[in-house]
């Protein structure tokens, strides 16, 4: 798989701690690491390692004394496949001691002080090269019993892996600091050492860290218990589509035996009402599977809640999860609409290709494609692909816009002239300078399968998928052509952030650009223009009658604004039209300013106000002004007198 170094993310991170009933898993993968474990593959033969872990009672959750752990779990990223005959042991034991010490460890004389073996074989089947979790269930005892007596209530882990053919890479294992597990407090819970070696492995430590892999101890405590994990569909679906929305939903096995024909159940309430029944033959323990509700087609405009719940089992509390999403009418989305961004993503050092894929029934048009900005003055376009590549993926590039810059929130591009899609299509941005384009995505771990491709440079035709791995649901939303749908397109004058010289005889020109964006001709209908002031309050307004046919444009001039006027303005144009059925492109906004280089005005009196009386001797008042500076100069040290006339 083609490596993702030029990808660069703009994100906050922080701590996490999942706890569950069946499972406790320590960390959520903070960042990723060849180098603390549990296996340190490479690209030289006979290499090999020896990691001790101490992680601390803070750090286990609800892990108890008494449960029986059957299995423990490292998450890793993705990888080429292990090769040859690899070797890898577990050990582990309850202790007493929070870290090691400072001095080194002997980790072949730990292995012998009380610890139990619980796993020994080749990792080869269990390490996955997908990314996820590799679960060693334990094969050397059936379990290992949690004993916090006397005081042992830290949980110790020693881990070997040795190998003798040169593997294609290093296992990028999910690590996790005091800065994601903030109980992790000591630089000696971390004892290591790994090199190459031909006649032997040496066993003395040198190496200590706080950093340990993310962990997952499993403690099962019932033989029957699915967890609905997680659900993925669109977060806007629109009517438009005739087509149903494929809800898939992911259930993981935590009990201790394997669970055959289990009912799940979709239910969808709010805008529309739908039922639907699955049934899942077998799920082995610590396995997770995907299950896909295909029959299910709204019809109704506005919200709608999607629960997802797993028949009956031991446990109640894991078995629904929900989903809220939008039914519109035009709309695409992958992205949750009630949560916002997560950051801006984007190629650093390289042009690049992101697209995502949509589906629709029959034959329709798209005319614009919306998406959501972290930064601004990025250069990018915005491009549709059909899905007539090999396997379904990108291929003939219907569509490519020109040259735009980015402004930080939400921007609608038109598509001029309108593009015909049918069935699978992609739509996408293309970053076209080596500056990071920053265009917004939200987290969603794991990232939904066969939606999400890059290929880089810009023009590739080397598609590399999202999934797995990469966990970012970019937010760029397609919408399919309406009957009725007008748009201002733009506002011509004034520009934005134009700066305008303050002039006491002239005026300045209002002009917008209107778009009919559907395919029915509209006759005679509303165009306004307000003029702002900082405050918002409406200073001017004119409104202008149109008629505009199909896919045409119309340049509405509306009254000059005098340039006798200091400060910041907003240029707002809105086309009213009472059956337009996207509302939101309906209005479009300047942000202009007249200028001096030195003005500094008192724009209001708050205190005393008009017509203010006060006692004599009694009352007093502090005159209180708001002062502006609606020059372009920065006025310092200059004097403001109020005075007080008989």
């Amino acid at each position: 798989m083609r490596n993702l170094k030029i990808l660069f993310i703009l994100l906050f991170s922080s701590s996490f701690l999942p706890l569950f009933g069946q499972y406790t898993q320590i960390g959520n993968g903070g960042f990723t690491s060849a180098i603390y474990g549990p296996t340190c593959t490479d690209v030289t033969a006979s290499f090999y390692n020896r990691h001790a872990y101490i992680y601390p009672s803070a750090s286990l959750g609800n892990l108890a004394h008494g449960d029986t752990i059957t299995a423990l779990a490292f998450k890793h990223n993705a990888f080429d496949t292990l090769a040859g005959n690899c070797s890898f042991k577990m050990y582990i034991k309850n202790t007493a001691n929070s870290d090691f010490g400072s001095a080194a460890l002997n980790w072949l004389a730990e292995s012998r002080n009380g610890m139990t073996l619980v796993y020994e074989g080749n990792p080869k089947d269990i390490i996955g090269n997908s990314p996820g979790f590799a679960v060693f269930l334990f094969n050397k005892v059936s379990s290992y019993t949690f004993d916090t007596t006397g005081n042992r209530k830290h949980l110790e882990i020693l881990v070997e892996y040795k190998q003798n053919t040169t593997q294609a890479a290093a296992i990028p294992w999910y690590c996790e600091s005091a800065f994601y597990v903030p109980s992790f407090t000591s630089n000696n819970e971390t004892k290591y050492v790994r090199g190459n070696s031909t006649s032997g492995f040496d066993s003395i430590t040198n190496s200590s860290s706080i950093i340990k892999p993310t962990l997952r101890i499993y403690h099962p405590k019932h033989d029957t218990e699915l967890e609905v994990n997680r659900v993925y569909a669109l977060g806007k679906y629109p009517l438009l589509m005739d087509k149903p929305d494929s809800i898939k939903v992911v259930i993981r096995n935590i009990g201790r035996k394997t669970v055959y024909n289990h009912k799940v159940f979709l239910d969808v309430s709010g805008a529309n009402s739908f039922n639907d029944t699955l049934i899942m033959d077998s799920l082995s323990p610590y396995k997770e599977r995907f299950l896909y509700f295909t029959d299910y087609k709204p019809s109704l405009q506005g919200n709608e809640l999607l629960t997802i719940t797993s028949d009956s089992d031991a446990v109640a509390s894991n078995n629904q999860i929900q989903k809220p999403r939008q039914v519109n009418y035009n709309v695409y989305s992958h992205v949750d609409p009630f949560n916002g961004n997560s950051g801006g993503i984007g190629f650093n050092g390289s042009t690049g290709d992101f697209v995502a894929k949509f589906y629709v029934e029959g034959t329709s048009y798209i005319n614009q494609i919306t998406v959501d900005f972290a930064l601004t003055g990025r250069n990018f376009q915005l491009g549709i692909w059909d899905d007539d590549g090999t396997g379904g993926l990108p291929g003939t590039l219907l569509f490519i816009s020109d040259s735009s810059i980015s402004t930080a929130g939400t921007f609608i591009m038109p598509v001029l002239p309108k593009v015909q899609v049918n069935g699978g299509y992609y739509v996408g941005i293309r970053q076209t300078s080596n500056t990071n384009v920053s265009f917004a995505f939200q987290y969603e771990i794991p990232i939904r399968p066969h939606t999400f491709y890059f290929a880089a440079p810009a023009g590739d035709t080397s598609w590399v998928s999202f999934s797995p791995g990469y966990d970012y649901n970019f937010n760029i939303q397609p919408r399919l052509q309406v009957g009725n749908d007008l748009a201002i397109l733009d506002i011509i004058s004034p520009q934005p952030f134009d700066s305008i010289r303050y002039s006491a005889t002239d005026s300045l020109n209002l002009t917008a650009r209107v778009i009919n964006y559907g395919f029915i001709n509209q006759g005679m209908f509303n165009v306004k223009m307000d003029v702002l002031n900082r405050f918002n309050q409406v200073v001017q307004t004119d409104t202008r009658t149109a008629s505009l046919n199909s896919g045409d444009t119309a340049v509405i001039n509306f009254n000059k604004f005098s340039r006798f006027n200091i400060g910041q303005f907003k240029a707002r144009a809105t086309v009213d039209l009472n059956i337009d059925s996207v509302k939101d492109n309906n209005t479009l906004e300047n942000t202009f300013y007249l200028v001096k280089d030195n003005d500094v005005a008192v724009d209001l009196i708050f205190e005393p106000t008009r017509n203010d009386s006060f006692e004599i001797n009694e009352e007093g008042f502090w005159p209180t002004v708001r002062i502006i500076n609606y020059g372009v100069k920065t006025q310092n040290n200059f004097k403001v007198r109020a005075e007080l006339l008989d």
